[in-house]
């Protein structure tokens, strides 16, 4: 329950901090990049600086008390560290007249001023408190990391609709900000008051078999390892490209913004709760690992078949007049879901599965959980910098969203043909990895087949704006006449770093959207 609740707050924290520093720097893509970039750069460096001294500690979980704590009293004086910062950007952007890159620098050092403290306690508190759950017994790695890293995840769903639907609008940022610090403080002290002596030196149960020769199970590390950053680069990918589209088409709302983190933040904690299980030898827990990026692959390719349909529906949402506004949104929220939370179920069950690749096989550290968080960070912030200021500006959603497919299909494969790698054909390990390594190849080579082969959306399609244009009572046919824009013609149409804009030639002349 504190850890759900850390969740919670982390995700309070990070939307009402970002929202004050888009007033300051502006909600340019260059702003919220830098932003996000200094926001999760903190949560990486902590999970690597923190996840090794929790392996030092003799109570981790009275270290992550004091961590909790001292969220707490950063967050408690964030208002007025958020307004110094405010003056400080002012008065130097305006004094010494910087714009272009020197600006951008600007922007990031002082987002990072304000938010590293804060962010890298954040980062230290999974393995901090994965160490206090697993101690010494390397067996249960992979359940204590999934539950955690899963209740953490549904807290910041709670979170995420906490402040996105009610706190910045009918509390305010200032008092949020207090009332979240006085949570984090209480559950600082509870943490303390539970907090036992770690048993150092526990023997670990003898563990699984390795599945294989030592050359073998340090190829699979390396891979896991590079997957780690890979996967997680997909994964912010897939979530910025599924903002930018679906915004299209639900509409570009604060209410929409939330719906989507939401809907992706339910998805992976369900996933990670899936593999919150025990132990399996390496060979297993890989071609799960394959499974989780199949299933993220073909989740994420269902969009390319059913993208037409999605105006249709929106439309149909509309013409319902007992709907009010709550209602609507919810059944928005059905879009969204459709499209988000089957590809971020498996993305949830990739992390604590790779982790428990690249850990030792013999003991259980914070330091190998805080160093697989700081590259899942690091992907991460890669993929969030060069999809909204590189892919989508140059391939367009659409490709961006192949290549995201693409990558999840890549590591599905690989895993399969390391998960098969030198199991003997008839073997008892054969026949219980067999199901899932053709399970995900399956899975995997549908998606890549649909990514390929399915017909890429219509610009006009996804300018038709029906959450903006179609909220007037239509019959049938002014229906039919609105998604084929009937009488007008698409002159132009490109995505751009901050906006997608279309010229229109109609019966009135020329219009820009």
């Amino acid at each position: 329950m504190l850890f759900f609740l850390s969740g919670a707050t982390g995700l309070v924290y990070e939307l009402l901090w970002v929202r004050v520093l888009y007033q300051t720097f502006g909600s340019t893509l260059q702003s919220v990049t830098t932003v996000v970039a200094a926001y999760m750069g903190g949560l990486g460096i902590g999970a690597w600086l923190l996840g090794c001294r929790a392996d030092r500690a003799l109570r981790p979980a009275a270290l992550y008390g004091w961590l909790e704590i001292a969220i707490g009293a950063f967050g408690g004086i964030s208002p007025f560290a958020l307004a110094l910062v405010h003056r400080l950007y002012i008065g130097w952007a305006s004094g010494f007249h910087l714009s272009g890159g020197a600006s951008v620098a600007l922007r990031f050092g002082l987002a990072a001023l304000i938010l590293l403290v804060p962010t890298t306690l954040m980062g230290g508190t999974l393995p901090v408190l994965t160490r206090a759950f697993t101690g010494a017994d390397r067996n249960e790695l992979q359940r204590s990391l999934g539950l955690l890293y899963g209740l953490n995840t549904l807290g910041a769903v709670m979170g995420t609709a906490l402040a996105g639907l009610f706190l910045i609008e009918h509390v305010g940022i200032r008092a949020s900000l207090w009332a979240t610090a006085a949570v984090n403080v209480g559950l600082g002290v509870g943490a303390l008051s539970l907090a036992q002596p770690l048993v150092v030196g526990s023997p670990t149960r003898e563990a699984p078999p390795a599945g294989g020769p030592p050359a073998a199970a340090g190829l699979l590390r390396s891979v896991a390892l590079v997957l780690l950053a890979a996967t997680a680069f997909a994964s912010l990918l897939d979530e910025i490209a599924w903002t930018r589209v679906l915004a299209m088409i639900v509409g570009g709302s604060t209410y929409a913004f939330t719906l989507v983190l939401l809907v992706f933040l339910l998805g992976i904690g369900i996933g990670s709760r899936v593999v919150a299980r025990g132990r399996l030898p390496p060979a297993r827990t890989a071609a799960y690992a394959a499974l989780a990026q199949a299933v993220t692959a073909a989740g994420a390719s269902v969009l390319f078949v059913v993208f037409r349909a999605l105006p249709r529906y929106i439309i149909a949402i509309f013409q319902v007049p007992t709907l009010d506004a709550t209602e609507r949104l919810l059944a928005m929220g059905g879009v969204v879901g459709g499209v988000v939370l089957v590809p971020a179920i498996g993305m949830g069950m990739t992390f604590p599965l790779l982790t428990e690749l690249v850990a030792p096989p013999d003991t259980a550290r914070g330091a190998d959980v805080g160093g697989a968080y700081a590259l899942n960070t690091l992907g991460s912030i890669a993929g969030a910098v060069l999809t909204g200021f590189v892919l989508v500006v140059t391939l367009g959603t659409d490709v961006t969203l192949r290549v995201g497919v693409g990558i999840n299909v890549v590591a599905a494969l690989v895993l399969v043909w390391l998960a098969a790698r030198g199991v003997p054909e008839g073997s008892a390990e054969h026949g219980a990895l067999q199901f899932r390594v053709l399970t995900a190849a399956g899975l995997a080579m549908l998606a890549f087949v649909t990514a390929l082969a399915a017909p890429h959306w219509s610009t006009r399609l996804i300018d038709l704006g029906p959450s903006i244009y179609a909220r007037a009572p239509m019959n049938a046919r002014m229906v039919t006449e609105f998604l084929a824009h009937r009488g007008s013609r698409q002159l132009m149409y490109a995505e751009g770093w901050n906006a997608t804009v279309s010229v229109w030639d109609g019966i009135t002349g020329r219009t820009l959207k």
